[in-house]
């Protein structure tokens, strides 16, 4: 779990992904049942742009265990950015059945929904978003998608106020395409630089 732990809340943050990569290699070698070191070599390899990798990874881990929803989650953001939108709404929709309290598999399904084209679903699932949640990254993620570039910063505004550990990755979902028009707005940039990540 230290290396699990380097590679989630240091390496990847930083962009330094073939480290992490290898750090989970090494972890696998102690340990090659662990779901969370599963989830970190996957999350590397999808951060790294790797999406059909990643995909490909995250199916065999999950014959371990079908249940581990960050699994589901990051095999979700490879299907969006390599164009598998309906992949991706099916391994969101795995997410929220198994973790229906985590607002990123919330506002990705709807964010998802959107890019689907599938705006009556979209707002079913914001809706829900928005009466539970609040100002949280997921809540972002939709705001993205749906192109409410203010409502997108205020989320990431409130997620950051609360501290949410979810934003520790801000620097490496560019496995959403829909983030990609925001990269070069001055607010980004500026969240970027007050948790120290530019």
């Amino acid at each position: 779990m230290t290396r699990f732990r380097y590679v989630q809340y240091y390496l990847i943050p930083l962009g330094r992904f073939a480290e992490a990569m290898e750090q989970s290699r090494l972890a696998l070698e102690t340990d090659q049942l662990s779901m969370p070191v599963h989830f970190g070599m996957a999350w590397a390899i999808c951060c790294g742009k790797q999406y059909r990798e990643t995909i490909e990874y995250a199916r065999r881990a999950l014959e371990i265990d079908p249940n581990f929803y960050l699994l589901w989650l990051t095999m979700a953001f490879a299907q969006l950015d390599a164009g598998f939108t309906q992949e991706a709404i099916t391994s969101l929709k795995r997410v929220v059945e198994l973790a229906p309290w985590y607002n990123i598999g919330i506002g990705s399904l709807a964010a998802a929904y959107y890019q689907a084209g599938d705006h009556e679903r979209c707002q079913e699932w914001a809706r829900k978003l928005a009466d539970s949640h609040g100002q949280t990254v997921g809540a972002a993620f939709y705001y993205a998608a749906a192109g409410q570039a203010d409502a997108m910063f205020e989320a990431f505004e409130g997620a950051f106020q609360r501290r949410s550990l979810d934003l520790r990755n801000i620097r490496n979902w560019r496995t959403l395409p829909f983030l990609d028009l925001y990269r070069s707005d001055p607010r980004f940039q500026a969240l970027l630089a007050k948790m120290n990540l530019l």
